[in-house]
């Protein structure tokens, strides 16, 4: 009788049996996998707000250089003004 009770749930449900848990591997590796998933959420939803911020830029002089250089590149603005630019914001 036990054992058509067994094969019943067994059929019923081939994943788990009763008395048949994952034990403290199993629930460690479970913990591991969604710290790791929710890990990389994170590391997602932080990359895209640090792109639309200003393209992940440590200060805002690192990104006013970076527009200099730009403007410099497509002849907006000549050498002399681009050293003076560089000058200026490099001062303490």
């Amino acid at each position: 009788m036990i054992q058509f009770a067994r094969a019943t749930l067994l059929q019923w449900s081939p994943w788990h049996a009763p008395g048949d848990h994952m034990g403290w591997g199993g629930w460690t590796l479970m913990f591991l996998f969604w710290l790791i998933v929710i890990g990389l959420i994170v590391w997602l939803v932080a990359t895209l707000l640090r792109r639309e911020r200003g393209g992940g830029y440590r200060s805002g002089e690192d990104r006013a250089e970076a527009i200099l250089r730009e403007r410099y590149a497509r002849g907006e603005i000549d050498e002399e003004t681009y050293r003076r630019g560089l000058d200026e914001l490099r001062r303490p």
